[in-house]
């Protein structure tokens, strides 16, 4: 079944839109077949020089390095020898650091758009064009979802099975092994829903309704389950914000649920503030609790960073992001002001009016 699954996410990788991982020298570290349908390429290229393999000069991979979390768009006209030249629209999305990949690698996403005609129907083409690249990646995504998942939980409900049925003659030591095979499971099941959770983002939108926080608030409280050992304290008379539910309760639920997670005092403190700041709201959630070292304020917004070690706490790595990608989605900012063991106050600002920049779209 897992060999079923590996060989069926392989296809779908390679027939889904060309894709290309290019490292912080300009070097390819993966390619998928459409892309070498795309480029008229038939021998493998991995280790090889982009711009080098694609005809373009060196100074146009520097324009995709360094760019912002949300991606860079570019059109680009390519033309490698023998072949017609080929316009296309590169997305530039830097990838999130992990074990296996550096923080420099960048993975660049292609739209052929050659033969478009110009100027009149060139926005309708091209937004079609990269509307279809999007759902194929979203269905990309549900995909994988689905064929991660079913395996995984059978992995699950067998080793809950050994583990009741031959618990004896597994002793401690293989009781502890299979609660650690469960543990990883679970994590896994965990990181799939954060990055769907993040997909739908911008994707799979609410109606924008009016949102008393004064009721918001308490709810997520309520549903984040504080111990008895934390006080939260909210601010009264909060203001009426607009936006899709959903969303507003996702920032402030990851903002609680970290605070009450870490915290590491006997009694714990958590405060949330409303400041007006103009044409924005200003809101703050501050904690007493272990508080974060500077070098890392912009590492807990990246997706599957933790500071803590998941042996020793749990964590998918992925609620920070949600957070910035909504805020960033309303056109709003977040960071955070925090000293080691003396707590920590994370701030975002969002939109006070429908008529603020983040709607102007609508």
């Amino acid at each position: 079944m897992a060999a079923k699954t590996v060989q069926g996410l392989d296809q779908i990788i390679h027939s889904c839109v060309p894709v290309c991982v290019m490292d912080a020298d300009g070097n390819i570290r993966f390619v998928n077949g459409s892309f070498k349908t795309l480029f008229h390429i038939e021998e493998d290229v991995c280790g090889q020089v982009f711009y080098a393999v694609l005809g373009l000069k060196e100074s146009d991979v520097e324009l995709f390095h360094g760019c912002p979390d949300q991606g860079s768009l570019l059109e680009k006209e390519v033309t490698r020898d023998g072949f017609a030249p080929v316009r296309c629209v590169i997305r530039a999305i830097p990838m999130a650091p992990h074990e296996t990949v550096p923080s420099s690698d960048v993975v660049l996403l292609f739209t052929d758009v050659t033969g478009l005609v110009r100027p009149d129907t060139e926005r309708d083409d091209l937004t079609a064009r990269l509307n279809k690249a999007t759902g194929e990646l979203t269905e990309f995504t549900c995909i994988i979802s689905h064929d991660l998942k079913a395996p995984l939980r059978g992995i699950k409900t067998i080793s809950d099975w050994i583990s009741t049925d031959y618990g004896e003659q597994l002793g401690a030591e293989g009781k502890a092994q299979m609660d650690l095979l469960v543990n990883r499971v679970d994590r896994l099941q965990s990181l799939i829903e954060g990055v769907l959770q993040y997909s739908r983002i911008g994707r799979m939108t609410e109606c924008i309704v009016p949102l008393d926080l004064n009721t918001l608030l308490p709810c997520t409280v309520e549903s984040v389950t504080c111990p008895d050992t934390i006080q939260v304290v909210i601010q009264e008379d909060l203001p009426t914000v607009y936006g899709e539910p959903t969303r507003i309760r996702q920032v402030f639920e990851n903002l609680l649920g970290n605070a009450v997670r870490f915290m590491d005092k006997p009694e714990g403190q958590i405060q949330v503030m409303c400041q007006d700041a103009g044409e924005f709201w200003h809101f703050s959630v501050t904690d007493n609790g272990p508080g974060i070292d500077s070098q890392y304020f912009e590492k807990i917004f990246k997706m599957f960073q933790t500071l803590v070690p998941r042996d020793e706490f749990e964590s998918a790595g992925v609620g920070l992001t949600l957070v910035k990608k909504i805020v960033d989605i309303n056109n709003g900012r977040v960071w955070v002001e925090s000293n080691v063991g003396q707590g920590s106050t994370f701030h975002f600002t969002y939109p006070k009016t429908l008529g603020s920049p983040a709607y102007q779209a609508e």
